[in-house]
């Protein structure tokens, strides 16, 4: 495996993770690290030993990164300066490519248990490409492969039911020859470069198809967050530091890791899988259930009840209900809080993006808060709701749709 190169994709605007897109999806934290770290970790354990990461052009993005990159493996950058789809993405890191290599999203955290079965097959001279394939019962939501063997006749995107020619859907995990840069540097420039690039490639007969049993989570939508908080919790090893400060009269039950200088008030509960940072607290009578993180210096205080939740670094919560929700960064939240997270008909949440409702594919969602933002006591939410950075949501006020950055929400702008 060392003789291959690859490629990690994390550069972008991901403007369809607001309200959490102030920094590049990867390097959103789960669990004390940013999600590309995990990936990085199984990209060593699957034998590479070097890395070409595309970034934008924040130098601060490339130092988080090189932070979390596990020694043994060697990180070469390369910059795209403007979004532009992730052929512009691939064709950024040309002059570092050498010879055959793998392309990869930058949220494939079991990436070595993915492509541990197929090294071989990818070692084959006679495609310029090749993807895995995964069996789906619904690919009405997935580009869906014509096969012939291993071999692509047609990529058909979300074809209907009774349209689709098989039931193999795409999993990102590209494997190219130089040859496909050729193809894809003389493809038009569009944000759908790549798969323009694919379908010249599947015309020619030289694009394959290998099948998979390991997927990973999508990361396009700020619920996206849960799928990749489940996949990080199964690959966490539970642990409780000794310098953790846990109440004799706390219960801690299941997987449950809680860092360095935690903190477990009386008759607190915290259910696995769970994750506490660095200085985090649970505070007395309060409850974290199953599925939960309080990231570093997070506090839920007293009579806190945390369902499902990612609690974002040094975020304040107090006697509240938050359920299945996922909170930035510095956030401080007044008594008496309420997250809804279930719709009184029981359907799936829809989410207001880029004017645009979308339907999430689930029936529990809470609310999405933006970093650095304040929220009045007695507030509460609707599922779905979407709050964006540096607002301020005043007291008494119950929410629902998408707002903007910056926004002073009251009853009279609502």
């Amino acid at each position: 495996m060392s003789n291959h190169q690859i490629v990690i994709l994390a550069a972008g605007s991901s403007s369809r993770f607001y309200p959490f897109n102030t920094v590049n999806k990867s390097l959103f934290v789960v669990c004390g690290r940013p999600i590309i770290a995990y990936t990085l970790e199984s990209v060593k354990t699957a034998g590479f030993h070097e890395a070409i990461v595309v970034t934008g052009p924040d130098q601060k993005d490339r130092e988080t990164i090189t932070s979390f990159t596990p020694k043994g493996l060697a990180i070469t950058y390369a910059i795209l300066e403007k979004p532009a789809g992730q052929g512009a993405a691939l064709l950024a890191a040309r002059a570092h490519i050498k010879g055959n290599f793998f392309l990869i999203n930058s949220q494939q955290l079991k990436f070595h248990e993915q492509i541990k079965p197929h090294l071989i097959k990818f070692d084959r001279a006679d495609f310029f490409g090749a993807v895995l394939r995964m069996h789906t019962d619904s690919p009405e939501k997935y580009g869906i492969f014509h096969l012939e063997g291993d071999r692509v006749l047609e990529l058909i995107e979300k074809p209907s039911k009774d349209q689709a020619p098989s039931n193999w859907k795409l999993v990102g995990t590209y494997f190219f020859t130089p040859e496909f840069l050729e193809i894809l540097s003389n493809t038009p420039a569009q944000e759908y470069s790549l798969e323009a690039a694919i379908n010249t490639v599947i015309a020619q007969g030289k694009f394959q198809a290998f099948e998979s049993t390991i997927d990973y989570p999508s990361l396009k939508y700020p619920w996206d967050l849960f799928d990749v908080k489940d996949h990080i919790f199964s690959t966490l090893k539970p642990s409780i530091s000794k310098s953790a400060k846990i109440a004799a009269t706390a219960i801690i039950r299941g997987q449950v890791t809680i860092e360095d200088g935690a903190l477990i008030g009386d008759f607190a509960i915290v259910e696995g899988p769970a994750y506490l940072g660095k200085n985090a607290v649970v505070g007395t009578y309060s409850q974290v259930r199953a599925g939960s993180v309080l990231e570093a210096g997070a506090q839920a205080e007293r009579y806190c009840d945390v369902r499902g939740s990612l609690i974002g670094p040094n975020t304040h919560i107090h006697s509240q209900l938050v359920a299945d929700s996922i909170l930035g960064s510095n956030i401080r939240i007044g008594g008496g809080f309420v997250s809804a997270s279930k719709r009184i008909d029981r359907q799936n949440v829809q989410v207001m993006v880029k004017d645009r409702l979308v339907d999430t594919g689930r029936n529990n969602i809470g609310v999405f808060v933006g970093n650095d933002t304040h929220i009045g006591v007695n507030a509460s939410v609707m599922p779905g709701t979407v709050i964006g950075p540096h607002s301020i949501l005043y007291p008494g006020i119950t929410l629902k749709g998408t707002h903007e950055t910056d926004k002073k929400i009251t009853n009279s702008n609502l």
